[in-house]
């Protein structure tokens, strides 16, 4: 880049500059636009790989979530599959509160749709997908509103329904 005699020799020789003003701008403008391409590039890598471990994530946890026959399972005991499945074994760091944030990463991403974090009882639960399947009450035909667990205790009669909500 700085060695004039070079360059007037090779590059004046065969283009059509007129000075080592041009050639050194021109080298710079060469330069100037690498460095704006690789950033870009590199940037875009990143970003893609980071989503490709978002969507990896949701894709495990779909399936662990396709192979429970519950409408609902406690972060707990999802740490304690995650941990079973994880080549590390039960020696890794996956708490329930790590489980709990990948999780909903995934549901804000638009990965793992139909799943939401609900408290049931004082538990954090992840619902799965849920249906409810009956919309009236056997003993006395009130409508079953706000259901948000399988056994529900009728408002009106207080008779408990099982199998109100199952998994889609």
């Amino acid at each position: 880049y700085n060695n004039e005699e070079y360059l007037r020799e090779t590059l004046l020789s065969g283009r059509s500059y007129s000075s080592f003003e041009l050639i050194r701008a021109s080298m710079m403008n060469v330069i100037i636009f690498s460095a704006f391409g690789l950033v870009a590039v590199g940037s875009a890598l990143v970003f893609t790989f980071v989503r490709m471990l978002s969507i990896e994530t949701a894709q495990n946890y779909a399936r662990r979530f396709a192979q429970i026959p519950t409408p609902f399972i406690s972060i707990s005991e999802l740490a304690q599959i995650s941990r079973a499945n994880s080549p590390l074994g039960q020696s890794s760091g996956i708490t329930p509160e790590w489980v709990y944030k990948k999780i909903v990463k995934s549901i804000k991403e638009g990965y793992l749709r139909g799943c939401s974090p609900e408290k049931h009882g004082g538990v954090l639960r992840i619902s799965l997908s849920k249906q409810i399947v009956k919309d009236r009450c056997p003993g006395c035909g009130a409508p079953i509103v706000g259901a948000v667990t399988e056994n529900y205790a009728c408002h009106y009669c207080g008779r408990v329904i099982t199998g109100v909500i199952r998994k889609q």
